[in-house]
């Protein structure tokens, strides 16, 4: 069975990585922030304009349409919610090259630096898919592309168990030290090791006197 958690995620994937090709099909710019641990609520309501409405690739491709009051400004998606619109993000200063990186994707290398942020934008003047993520862009991604990487990073991870340390065992041979299944006592005696030169030798009886 597929848990909410993982279908959730597979829908924002999804609904994301479609608007961005309908975006990028009418040349439209976008740029859109999905909220991981780092919270970005303060960052919405400083600058953005609250929406709490459930993420549709229709909804945000209205937002970002030419000519609308919040195409301008970034959108925040949380969980399965676009948050706000028109949200100012900061700009990365260690972009070197301003010529390649216009406004959006400097935004979005700078609150990717900042944040575990996971940030896609559509270029208005070529009509390209990037995705940045920790400070590094992904360029010229298709929809299907963007809609694996974008599960594939917010996705429910399972929890892992603690792998077992190892011990030295009393004859010198390591093993797993499984705290969950602790081994019986041991009597003392039975702790005493015996090695080769250990063993019992044969011992010679006196000779019987002859006559």
């Amino acid at each position: 069975f597929v848990s909410s958690e993982v279908a959730g995620a597979e829908r924002v994937a999804r609904e994301i990585s479609r608007a961005a090709r309908l975006l990028a099909g009418s040349r439209h710019g976008a740029l859109i922030a999905l909220e991981r641990q780092t919270g970005l609520q303060d960052l919405a309501a400083e600058s953005g304009v609250p929406v709490h409405a459930d993420l549709r690739a229709e909804l945000l491709v209205t937002i970002f349409y030419r000519g609308t009051a919040l195409h301008d400004g970034a959108v925040i998606v949380s969980g399965e919610q676009i948050a706000a619109a028109g949200v100012l993000l900061p700009l990365s200063q260690n972009v070197l090259d301003s010529e390649r990186y216009g406004t959006r994707h400097r935004a979005a290398i700078g609150i990717s630096e900042q944040t575990d942020a996971i940030v896609v934008v559509v270029s208005e003047e070529t009509g390209s898919i990037s995705l940045v993520v920790r400070g590094r862009i992904e360029r010229n991604l298709t929809e299907e592309q963007l809609r694996r990487r974008i599960f594939n990073l917010i996705r429910p991870q399972a929890p892992r168990r603690a792998v077992p340390l190892l011990r030295r065992t009393l004859e010198g041979r390591w093993q797993v030290n499984d705290d969950d299944h602790p081994e019986p006592p041991i009597d003392p005696e039975a702790r005493v090791v015996r090695g080769a030169t250990d063993t019992p030798r044969s011992v010679s009886l006196p000779r019987e006197p002859r006559g």
